[in-house]
């Protein structure tokens, strides 16, 4: 809209310079004031040119579309109205993907339990999203005027992710529970009991998320990011587990912002080689942890665990966190010298803040 109006401006100023004229009958002042023309009609086609760039080269960019998903839809219905909404969100990206790929497709979803086989699918993958630009908003009351709570998708530990995210930008997550994600398959269903994004960008997700009571295998219980960057984790991931990274585990992801609360997460397996109860980063450097990581558990790095994972910054705080066998706070594997772990930030951790 602002540069809507920018251009607007730019236009009404050039025609209004153009029809003024030149006052005076000078044969050389004409010449010269019809240059300064010419130059202002230059002038104005570059920020004209600017301006549209700066809005996608559109004055009129596509608005958003609106899929609805209720506990008492109907796949059978398009879901492109409030009156007319589908059952499950398998149904609901089915017809995003139809929609126009510029579009941005905004999913509504009423607050009730969307679970496998009811919801979601019967096995292996709750919901996949492989759409640019979606945003999943839950939590909706029946005639979707306003939220009311959250949308709770579970597994019943009978799916391997809850949310798979994949090859796509632009995601939004937004008031929902996501739980009862079991990633017990073999690779890579493994990994990711609740949420599972592979090579991702700008994905969100949102501080009234809830990421709970999931488990992998393997890597990241709660959440799992691989081969990703610039995204952002916030909410609160709780009570998740794995054999590393029982809340939120990175790998081969940098540049991503961890905010929000992760808590009564573990990561420990039968030979003590759990890593990062709360978060668990592995070949993931120049990331920025933000969050408050208490309680967590692990047998290395009971708050957070790195592993070739330089460059992290801590903005947070790493407190109540405990190890079995070392680094209750933070665990590093090797040298780690350009990471900042904040001054006074990771404390009150059992045996010790760090290994």
């Amino acid at each position: 809209m602002l540069t809507l109006l920018l251009v607007v401006i730019i236009i009404i100023v050039y025609i209004r310079a153009g029809t003024q004229g030149c006052p005076c009958n000078d044969d050389n002042t004409k010449e010269v004031m019809d240059m300064l023309r010419g130059f202002n009609l230059f002038v104005f086609l570059m920020l004209l040119g600017f301006l549209l760039v700066l809005s996608n080269c559109s004055l009129f960019p596509p608005s958003a579309q609106v899929v609805y998903v209720s506990t008492s839809g109907d796949d059978n219905n398009d879901g492109l109205s409030s009156s007319k909404p589908v059952r499950s969100l398998v149904k609901a990206v089915s017809i995003a993907k139809n929609i126009d790929s510029s579009i941005s497709v905004e999913i509504k979803v009423t607050s009730g339990i969307y679970s496998n086989g009811n919801g979601l699918n019967s096995d292996k993958v709750g919901v996949v999203i492989d759409r640019h630009n979606i945003t999943i908003s839950g939590g909706w009351n029946s005639d979707f005027t306003s939220v009311v709570g959250k949308s709770e998708l579970n597994g019943n530990g009978k799916l391997y992710h809850i949310v798979k995210v994949e090859n796509v930008t632009n995601i939004f997550l937004m008031n929902l529970l996501i739980a009862g994600g079991n990633a017990n398959g073999s690779s890579p269903d493994d990994k990711g009991g609740g949420i599972y994004a592979s090579n991702v960008g700008y994905f969100f997700v949102g501080t009234s998320v809830v990421v709970s009571n999931n488990t992998a295998s393997d890597k990241g219980g709660g959440i799992y990011l691989v081969g990703s960057q610039n995204n952002t984790i916030s909410g609160l991931v709780i009570l998740n587990t794995a054999s590393a990274g029982g809340g939120i585990c990175l790998e081969s992801s940098k540049s991503n912002l961890l905010i929000g609360g992760i808590a009564g997460n573990g990561a420990t397996t039968l030979l003590n080689q759990g890593k990062g109860g709360g978060a668990c980063f592995i070949s993931s450097p120049y990331n920025v942890f933000g969050s408050v990581a208490l309680t967590n558990f692990a047998d290395m790095g009971g708050g957070v665990y790195l592993d070739n994972s330089d460059y992290f910054t801590n903005d947070g705080w790493i407190t109540n966190n405990n190890a079995t066998v070392k680094g209750g706070g933070v665990y590093t594997n090797n040298p780690h010298p350009h990471s900042y772990f904040g001054d006074g930030r990771v404390i009150s951790n059992s045996p010790d803040n760090f290994n």
